[in-house]
């Protein structure tokens, strides 16, 4: 472990004098987390992680947190009984009293998964995402006289996209599907929503939309279409036709992931070349209807983007490569020479990484796979105008006694400040050390980080990955993705 921190020092120090925009180092802010239940009299600080940051350093995520529900009836047939329990929130760390739960059990509550997910935040504070909500569908089947009746109700769990503005007004992206009725050429029919990334005027994600039904008019086939919500309309205003436009068993997809402040976005499709289907990423426009597909790495099969500069220069992701078609790395796209460049991985062991943003100073965060047993990664920045840029672990940029190990960054703003969840060491107050999931943010600083720690503080390995493995099992990786 000590090699590897070593490895990293020296990559450091052979990139930072030669950065144009990276700062020296970091100071880091444990963003904290919403307060949980553990037993009856009993409140501490829970699990938290950062999805997004804004220009104004607005940083919002999702924590576990103490919710009241009502439950219809409990178990002894009691009707309205209030129960506490933990669930996935929305947080404002700015502001922590901004609740947007919904108090019932209604939206937030799946039949499997429960919880509301951030994943972006404008500069006018609105905050996005998606939830989980739980629909009855009625499903029709043919009797023995072949007329179409109503058979079972079938509980299905949707996912919803999600906007929530300053004044606690929850706007929600519901399924929008004409039950027993044949499909409609001129109505797009989705049930599940998912929110990515927002500008000022427009919100972009994906759902499933419906692409046939069977002869009573249930849904028999489905695929997920990336789209554009307009934020002064809450409507769906644009649908992303995948590039790949072949009759295939399997539907093709498409996905937008990122927005720009001019109306450029960015995803991910499916493409067909040579008659084999590939995933590649592309670049649209809100004003448009064309697809500008990216060139990936050489040899790529699986490609994706994540985010692209307001200038539109760059665009990020991740894409496998004929030297690697088993995992992603880290890319990004210069739109200038149309040509995509490798920004690598923390391990030369496995080769895995991706980005997800990048800022006006083309600074790209992003994260590494370091470690396969337990699956552990690392943040990394890149400065892409660096004279001979190399990828840097963010741990190596902040002082080594801060206690902290850092996992994974999503976000970062024009004003260099980045977002992300690792693991910290907190005092209680009867005086034992523990472990904790937080939120953090980075804010760039002129003094060098303090990489100078003795043996039994560089080597409190056991503590970070332990608790990294835990963002693992709680899912923080499903965001996003």
């Amino acid at each position: 472990m000590r090699l590897y921190h070593a490895l990293i020092l020296s990559a450091l120090a052979s990139s930072v004098s030669f950065a144009r925009n990276l700062p020296v180092a970091y100071d880091i802010v444990d963003l904290g987390g919403l307060e949980r239940v553990t037993n009856e009299n009993d409140l501490t600080t829970a699990f938290s992680f950062a999805g997004a940051i804004n220009n104004n350093g607005q940083a919002v995520g999702t924590s576990e947190g103490k919710h009241t529900v009502i439950n219809s009836v409990d178990d002894f047939g009691i009707a309205n009984q209030t129960i506490d329990i933990n669930i996935l929130k929305p947080i404002d760390f700015s502001d922590a009293n901004r609740s947007v739960m919904p108090t019932e059990r209604d939206f937030g509550f799946g039949i499997q998964n429960t919880g509301m997910f951030v994943n972006a935040i404008n500069s006018s504070g609105l905050i996005f995402g998606y939830g989980f909500q739980t629909e009855q569908v009625q499903l029709y089947t043919k009797n023995e006289s072949g007329v179409c009746v109503a058979s079972v109700v079938s509980n299905e769990e949707r996912e919803q996209g999600f906007v929530f503005d300053l004044n606690n007004n929850l706007t929600i992206i519901t399924s929008s599907v004409n039950d027993n009725l044949p499909i409609d050429p001129n109505i797009t029919e989705y049930t599940n929503s998912r929110v990515f990334s927002a500008n000022e005027d427009f919100a972009v994600g994906y759902a499933n939309i419906v692409l046939e039904k069977d002869e009573c008019n249930n849904i028999s086939l489905s695929a997920n279409r990336g789209f554009v919500y307009d934020l002064n309309t809450n409507s769906i205003v644009k649908w992303i036709t995948p590039l790949d436009q072949s009759d295939q068993e399997s539907p093709a997809f498409s996905r937008v992931q990122g927005i720009n402040a001019a109306g450029q976005f960015v995803g991910l499709t499916h493409q067909l070349e040579d008659d084999q289907r590939k995933v590649v990423g592309f670049i649209g426009n809100v004003n448009s209807e064309q697809l500008t597909e990216v060139p990936s790495l050489s040899g790529a099969t699986s490609a994706r983007l994540n985010a692209i500069t307001d200038d539109g220069a760059f665009a990020v992701g991740g894409s496998n490569s004929s030297s690697q078609l088993n995992a992603n790395q880290a890319f990004y796209y210069s739109n200038e020479t149309q040509t995509s460049h490798l920004i690598g991985y923390l391990n030369a062991q496995f080769k895995s990484s991706e980005a997800f943003d990048i800022n006006k100073d083309y600074l790209v965060v992003g994260t590494s796979l370091v470690s396969s047993s337990p699956r552990f990664h690392h943040p990394f920045i890149y400065d892409i105008e660096a004279e001979n840029a190399s990828i840097i672990d963010l741990n190596s940029m902040i002082d080594c006694d801060a206690g902290w190990s850092l996992s994974e960054v999503r976000a970062i703003n024009d004003d260099g400040e980045i977002v992300g969840s690792g693991s910290v060491l907190v005092a209680q107050e009867d005086g034992v050390v523990r472990g904790e999931v937080h939120a953090f943010k980075l804010k760039p600083r002129v003094r060098p980080a303090n990489q100078n720690c003795s043996e039994s503080t560089d080597d409190s390995g056991s503590f970070s990955w332990l608790l990294s493995l835990l963002l693992v099992l709680l899912g923080i990786r499903k965001i996003r993705t």
